[in-house]
């Protein structure tokens, strides 16, 4: 990009409150499981039955960063004729239960529709029908909210595909019952997809008798070479405009 990038916007602790353009300027590493993903995400058809990943790394390994770079790629063309991103907020503290988690969805649904500048009277419905069904039982909410969303999506000929960090918190605020409802909800034809982050495989996707057990395909995020770690420098400084400093900077001091 020819406007440099500021420190501030690069120094962004949440990589989530980037713009789609530096988002894309300084994803470098990880084209790997980028691409991976997306080719995953983007084969499903749009009645099947759909395949879920969990991107497993350590903290600061990039999984929000690759979480972000996925939600701004299916907004462009050719994909978001397809498909809709819902990026979540990285701590979902606020699910207790399904009905929360459906909620949550719809409130993804609507930023990500406000994001791209859909008319005012979709989100409106949208943030309407959310006040609505909050008054219900959460039997009746999860029903109804899991409906709306699909139900919306459909009118938009769009699938969900909702990108999840620190997943595991999520399953671990569900009693099991939730988990193997949720689990049922997302084996369906034309079900959201999902793309989770989480620190370690835990025993809610590895423990036989748990809901989720072999429901993802993993992607794990390993440390980064010395290769790749001097290309996230060299880019940095590209997008930043301090490449001759940087590069000088390198080269005298490779030992360090």
């Amino acid at each position: 990009m020819e406007t440099a990038i500021s420190l501030n916007e690069i120094g962004l602790y949440n990589p989530q409150r980037q713009s789609a353009e530096v988002s894309k300027a300084l994803f470098i590493v990880r084209q790997k499981q980028f691409n991976s993903l997306l080719e995953g995400i983007t084969a499903e058809k749009r009645g099947s039955r759909p395949q879920h990943y969990l991107i497993i790394g350590q903290r600061g390994m990039g999984k929000t960063t690759l979480l972000k770079r996925i939600d701004v790629e299916l907004h462009e063309k050719p994909y978001r004729k397809q498909f809709i991103p819902l990026l979540f907020p990285e701590e979902q503290y606020n699910v207790k239960n399904l009905a929360t988690f459906w909620l949550n969805c719809l409130d993804a649904l609507a930023n990500s529709l406000e994001a791209e500048k859909y008319p005012d009277e979709i989100i409106s419905k949208i943030d309407n029908t959310v006040k609505q069904i909050s008054k219900k039982t959460p039997e009746t909410i999860s029903e109804e909210a899991f409906k709306f969303l699909m139900d919306t999506c459909r009118d938009l000929q769009r699938r969900p595909v909702l990108l999840i960090d620190n997943i595991d918190l999520v399953f671990n605020r569900l009693e099991k019952s939730g988990q193997h409802d949720l689990r049922s909800v997302l084996n369906e034809n034309g079900t959201p997809i999902i793309v989770g982050g989480g620190v370690a495989v835990t025993s809610n996707v590895t423990e036989y008798d748990m809901p989720f057990y072999d429901f993802f395909q993993v992607e794990t995020l390993e440390k980064l070479s010395y290769e790749e770690f001097v290309e996230l420098l060299k880019n940095l400084a590209t997008v930043s405009h301090s490449d001759e400093i940087v590069f000088k900077s390198i080269q005298e001091n490779v030992a360090r």
